[in-house]
């Protein structure tokens, strides 16, 4: 350790230059579709209009969407993304900050429960929709775009 990591550990305290930062808070909501389509499931609440005024001002919003294995995978990778920008733009109408949105596009990727190709399977066709207060990673083997990109592009 040289002078300056001495320092700054004689000033924090042994305890506190060791421990890494405390892991950042994430929310989640999900939203279900039906097959094929961008007509979401609905069993009770809306969980868009439930959770997004919780979202607050200052948070960064990740959108992903994914499909089941159902269909092309190409028209799959498109249809998680309409699927998340759907999802996307009732945020946007609840308030959520557009430059806050990321959208990724998983389509068949990291499915809730791994089938063969061509299952159409309702687990896997959903829309998350995560918030904290810090920038999201991307995701490998998703598509991502910001808000304004996907917009500009549909």
């Amino acid at each position: 350790m040289g002078l300056f990591g001495l320092l700054i550990g004689l000033m924090t305290g042994p305890e506190q230059a060791t421990q890494p930062p405390p892991a950042p808070q994430t929310l989640h909501g999900y939203l279900w579709f039906e097959p094929g389509s961008l007509r979401p499931i609905l069993r009770g609440d809306d969980p868009i209009e439930m959770l997004a005024p919780q979202i607050p001002p200052g948070a960064y919003v990740l959108i992903r969407g994914k499909a089941d294995s159902a269909g092309d995978k190409g028209y799959n990778l498109e249809l998680s993304r309409s699927r998340a920008l759907m999802v996307a733009d009732r945020l946007v109408r609840f308030g959520v900050s557009p430059g806050a949105i990321t959208i990724e596009a998983c389509g068949e990727a990291f499915q809730n429960r791994p089938t063969a190709d061509g299952v159409s399977e309702p687990m896997n066709r959903f829309v998350s929709f995560d918030w904290r207060h810090v920038p999201f990673p991307s995701t490998d083997g998703c598509r991502s775009e910001t808000y304004a990109e996907a917009r500009a592009s549909n």
